[in-house]
């Protein structure tokens, strides 16, 4: 439990440390009035909490809509509509970007804001076949495009209520594959 688990930047954390660190933040998301099926967006660089969230929101039984940090404001705000996140984590600049009705139905909080909760929440106990992350590929395109760096490749549908995921044939780099 000493062992190092996460490094980010200058900060360093102990499985012992991440774990709480994800219960303070599962608590946070909570306190902020979300509820069990909730999504939540986050649209930042590589930082602790991007690690954190998605392991967080799985705690708190909501669903972790990760939004590449590459990725544009139309693209985001499609995200966050398509999605139908509730809350939208990112930094300032990226908030500032989007304009009026791109957050759709979410609250935005920005990352320099954000502070954990004060208590952990424990270990879940949520059904490990529930939704716990929605992925999206190629916004706002509907096909989506799979580059395979190994044999193997992940098949994700989209679809509000659920996430499937299986194996695809062995592909190429640059393979395109049309997913209904």
């Amino acid at each position: 439990m000493d062992d190092i688990a996460l490094i980010s930047g200058e900060e360093r954390l102990t499985y012992r440390a991440l774990d709480d660190a994800i219960g303070r933040t599962a608590s946070a998301l909570l306190h902020l009035g979300l509820s069990r099926g909730d999504r939540v967006a986050t649209w930042m660089g590589k930082t602790g909490l991007a690690c954190i969230m998605p392991l967080a929101a799985a705690r708190a039984g909501l669903v972790h809509v990760p939004i590449n940090p590459v990725l544009k404001h139309a693209q985001a705000a499609h995200i966050l509509a398509d999605s139908g996140a509730r809350l939208l984590v990112a930094n300032k600049a990226r908030l500032d970007s989007l304009g009026p009705g791109d957050l759709a139905d979410a609250v935005a909080v920005a990352l320099e804001e954000w502070q954990d909760g004060e208590e952990g929440l424990s270990l879940s106990s949520n059904d490990p076949g529930e939704l716990v992350a929605l992925l999206a590929v190629d916004v706002p395109d509907p096909v989506l495009r799979v580059r395979v760096r190994r044999k193997r490749a992940v098949e994700a549908h989209r679809h509000r209520d659920r996430f499937v995921v299986g194996d695809l044939p062995p592909a190429r780099v640059g393979q395109r594959h049309d997913i209904p």
